[in-house]
Formats: C-alpha cells, sequence, structure tokens
C-alpha cells in the first residue's frame, strides 16, 4: 500500500501537545526565578539580584529563551555595581515585562 501523501495529524498533534507542555513547564521554572529577584530588588539586596540574575540567564539560555537570558544577564551586570541601584531596578522591570510577553506567547502558541 503507498504512503499517504497526507501529513499525520495525530502525531503532529501530540508532538505540538508535547513542546506546549515542555515550554510551559520552562517557563513556570523561569517564573519562580524572576519571582525571587523581584523580592531581592525589593529588599535591595543586589548580591542575591546579581546571584539570581546568573542563574536566570543560564536557565533561560538552556531552555532556549534567549531574550531572557541576555536581560537576565544584563541585571546581573548592573546589580554587580554597588552604585547603581536605579539602572538596577530599571533593568528589572524590562526584564519583568519581557518575561510576561514571553510567558503570554507559551500560553497561545505551540512550540514546535
Amino acid at each position: 500500500m503507498p504512503e499517504s501523501k497526507f501529513p499525520n495529524l495525530a502525531d503532529m498533534a501530540a508532538r505540538m501537545a508535547n513542546n506546549h507542555a515542555r515550554a510551559t513547564k520552562a517557563i513556570d521554572s523561569l517564573t519562580e526565578q524572576v519571582d525571587q529577584m523581584i523580592r531581592a530588588t525589593g529588599e535591595e539586596n543586589w548580591e542575591d539580584v546579581e546571584r539570581l540574575g546568573h542563574q536566570l540567564a543560564e536557565s533561560s539560555r538552556n531552555e532556549g529563551y534567549r531574550g531572557i537570558s541576555a536581560l537576565a544577564q544584563h541585571v546581573a551586570d548592573e546589580a554587580h555595581r554597588p552604585d547603581n541601584t536605579l539602572a538596577t531596578k530599571r533593568s528589572v522591570i524590562r526584564l519583568i515585562g519581557l518575561h510576561g510577553r514571553t510567558r503570554r506567547r507559551s500560553q497561545t502558541v505551540p512550540v514546535d
């Protein structure tokens, strides 16, 4: 019997569902890290902000979220300078916005 010229929709749907679940799990994990960074920023604990920025940069890079990774690294770099609190806070706010947009996209668009 010849191969069908049509894609196997069940397989495609299963792959899309698995990819979506993976992306949702990854972004949820990143959300916890962003929340920790927000707390540390509120407490003006710049050592923790720097440490968390490095961790978030690595985690998000490993999960394929390059934009979040780059901005988290920027936050860590800003937090390393003790006289730079305003710039660090601005960078954290930008990170929160990017994370929110990424989370919203991951909930509506399946990742292939």
